[in-house]
């Protein structure tokens, strides 16, 4: 059993921290973009486009929160720790992918358009790519191998040292 949870704890913190790596490229590309490109917010056509980017932050966000708390609570009815790694590691990848995606998008119209509102909307993605860091407890948490009103030791509650 703790193979599994050092298993996804391996996967998971690798998709997390390329995460990371997502966001520093479309920082750049961004900064080397704003260099040659500058378009005017003021356009109809970037307003639009403004606007559906807040819609889509404000659905995406919460909804792939709400969803994978969903599927990883439906976890421990499965019979195998198997199918268990597999669902929890496929949730766990659509999570960062919807998030990279605000990322990615974010960044770029902030350099593109210079609008200090995407400043925020990339600080609200970010804020939730931390709140998404795997942590060995949680993982127990949400495969269904310990209760949640269960308390574990807490010297390894982050994972540190499982490399």
């Amino acid at each position: 059993m703790d193979f599994w949870i050092k298993e996804i704890f391996r996967v998971t913190k690798r998709f997390y921290y390329v995460s990371y790596l997502v966001g520093l490229v479309s920082l750049l590309s961004g900064f080397a973009l704003s260099r040659y490109y500058c378009f005017d917010r003021m356009d109809p056509v970037f307003i639009q486009i403004q606007s559906m980017d807040i819609i889509l932050l404000l659905g995406s966000l919460p909804g792939i929160l709400w969803l994978f708390h969903k599927k990883t609570k439906e976890l421990g009815g499965l019979p195998t720790m198997e199918q268990r790694t597999q669902r929890y590691l496929r949730w766990s990848l659509i999570r960062l992918i919807v998030i990279d995606f605000n990322l990615v998008i974010n960044i770029l119209l902030l350099f593109l358009l210079r609008d200090i509102s995407y400043l925020f909307a990339t600080a609200i993605v970010m804020v939730m790519l931390i709140l998404s860091r795997p942590i060995v407890q949680k993982l127990k948490e949400e495969l269904g191998l310990v209760k949640e009103t269960e308390i574990l030791p807490s010297e390894d509650q982050d994972g540190q040292g499982e490399d």
